[in-house]
């Protein structure tokens, strides 16, 4: 594939030279394909395929993917929703609904600084991939070659430098994402652009609200700064800057303050020389944590092509993140994908009603926690909590007199209570990650007081 709409766009100037080679053969999948659609006699598919009744006594004369009988022991699933190989892209009915999903959430959005935001026919069809961790390895090998580096907050996902640093060997260039007034660092992000552009050509940050480990959302106006900040960049530089949103706890926020959808929103079509991808999962999404279902959506820019292109362009876009799925992990769990569009064809509406008990238990959750840090806190000054409003965890930094590791081994051995560490000397972090997600209201009093009781063993503030 030549790639020529593509390469007229400046979607093309964004990717990295890994991202501008790679491309999806008209291999296995291709002419697979075409034989299902236009042969009588298919050999191209390496199934094992057949006439159910043959395996199955007493059912029908369909051909189907072959499956162990034992398998209807277990599921009371049709086994052609689970056997054969998935698209490479995911199921077309999954991505018309996760497509669908995107376009209502940003309608029902109430404080984006925009207010609700409609992208319908603003989007590229969204492509499945294992979770929202394969996204990251994916779209980091699209938009950067290794030894580049890409621009992120220091308070971040710990899997980041394993997936980006380790496994792409591009640099993470991580910005203090919080100011001295604890308010998201503008001029420190901005930085970190400015000089991405003028070393290698092109930006690329990943951003993730809300944040884990700290649960920080960005307020209303904090999010309007941000996408104004961006554009004041993009229209000085007139260079491609890619925004990764890692939306894997998105709508997961329990008070007025934070932004209750994604910073994709404002993003889609504002700036030509903006590129937004958002990464969901459902995962988190749908409580779907074993699933490992995840979504990669590029918003779109009227500017980069006539409309004429639109869907040549798309279609040489999907090409790439094909070619980058099926030379790793070929393509995701089918099983899954089923199960998610049985869940949309029940309709919309019913998702978001079944989420909102979710969303209720968890914020009774967060603020317990939060009200009993604040006392906590106020009359200790070893420990600090960063600022949260949603998402499944909290941050809370230590005095540096004692490593979070010795204070979690501390707190594991004489209080039973477990917690994560997060020590980044480089970044001047130490601190304790806390998932209240995974606590009952009643022990969250109990985790803050076998807190204070380590901070005074520890002789701590």
């Amino acid at each position: 594939m030549d790639f020529e709409s593509l390469k007229n766009t400046i979607l093309w100037g964004a990717l990295s030279n890994f991202g501008k080679m790679i491309f999806q053969p008209n291999g296995i999948f291709y002419w697979a394909g075409r034989a299902k659609k236009e042969a009588d006699v298919i050999g191209t598919i390496g199934s094992i395929v057949g006439i159910e009744d043959e395996l199955v006594n007493n059912a029908n004369n369909n051909k189907v993917t072959y499956y162990i009988p034992a398998i209807r022991d277990y599921i009371d699933k049709d086994p052609a929703n689970i056997v054969p190989y998935a698209p490479i892209s995911g199921l077309p009915t999954l991505r018309e609904h996760w497509k669908n999903w995107i376009v209502e959430k940003g309608k029902q959005a109430k404080n984006l600084p925009s207010g609700s935001i409609d992208v319908s026919g603003k989007l590229s069809l969204p492509a499945v991939t294992p979770g929202i961790t394969n996204g990251i390895f994916l779209t980091t090998r699209l938009f950067l070659d290794p030894k580049e580096s890409i621009i992120s907050p220091n308070k971040r996902w710990g899997n980041y430098d394993s997936i980006i640093t380790r496994q792409c060997g591009v640099n993470i260039d991580s910005f203090e994402v919080f100011t001295e007034e604890m308010k998201f660092n503008l001029s420190s992000m901005e930085d970190k652009i400015r000089d991405h552009i003028n070393s290698q050509g092109r930006a690329v940050m990943i951003l993730n609200f809300p944040n884990n480990p700290t649960g920080y959302v960005p307020k209303k106006d904090e999010a309007a700064n941000i996408v104004k900040k961006l554009e004041t960049i993009a229209n000085d530089l007139r260079k491609p800057i890619s925004v990764i949103s890692d939306d894997a706890y998105e709508g997961y926020v329990y008070n007025n303050t934070g932004i209750t959808a994604s910073l994709f929103y404002e993003l889609v079509n504002k700036n030509e020389y903006i590129i937004p991808v958002k990464l969901d999962g459902a995962s988190k999404e749908m409580l779907m944590y074993g699933g490992r279902i995840g979504f990669v959506t590029l918003g779109l820019n009227e500017k980069w092509f006539k409309s004429s292109e639109k869907e040549k362009v798309l279609e040489e876009f999907e090409n790439k993140i094909q070619g980058i799925i099926r030379s790793t992990v070929s393509n995701s769990n089918r099983i899954i994908q089923s199960i998610l569009i049985q869940m949309f064809e029940s309709g919309i509406e019913k998702i978001i009603e079944s989420r909102k008990k979710i969303i209720e238990i968890v914020g009774e959750r967060y603020k317990i926690l939060n009200d009993e840090l604040a006392k906590l806190s106020a009359e200790n000054t070893a420990i600090s909590v960063d600022p949260n409003s949603g998402g499944f965890f909290l941050l809370i930094n230590l005095d540096p007199k004692v490593e979070a590791t010795d204070f979690n081994e501390h707190l594991l051995k004489n209080y039973k209570t477990g917690l994560i560490p997060i020590v980044k000397p480089k970044d001047g972090i130490n601190a304790l990650r806390v998932a209240y997600s995974s606590i009952p209201k009643e022990q969250l009093p109990i985790l803050v007081d076998n807190i204070k009781k380590s901070l005074s063993d520890l002789n701590l503030g």
